[in-house]
């Protein structure tokens, strides 16, 4: 990478670098997660946690976005439960009950 990339990279985290955390209460909480024991055909049992979104499970998608200048989208975003706070991650989310994967990775991107 340039090293001007590196370094605009380098500036969008610390800009988005957590400085304090504070506990929130939220009955309506938009995700929650359910732990469930899964029991597998070779006799082993598991645990596992289900991320639900408004209550429910769903799914997500992740896109890999590339340019016509064969250049990739990135995105940087607080992650607050981090060690750095900040996660460079590719564009992603849930998708909705009423649209196509297409149309879920077209929103998120």
């Amino acid at each position: 990478m340039r090293k001007e990339v590196i370094e605009t990279i380098h500036s969008y985290i610390e800009e988005m670098t957590t400085v304090k955390k504070e506990p929130k209460e939220s009955k309506n909480a938009f995700l929650s997660i359910e732990t469930v024991q899964c029991h597998l055909k070779n006799g082993k049992t598991i645990s596992r946690d289900q991320l639900k979104k408004n209550g429910k499970a769903g799914s997500a998608v992740v896109i890999l976005p590339i340019t016509k200048q064969n250049t990739t989208v990135i995105t940087i975003q607080p992650r607050v439960f981090t060690e750095k706070t900040v996660g460079i991650a590719l564009p992603a989310g849930y998708k909705e009950a009423n649209e196509t994967y297409e149309e879920a990775a077209l929103r998120e991107l």
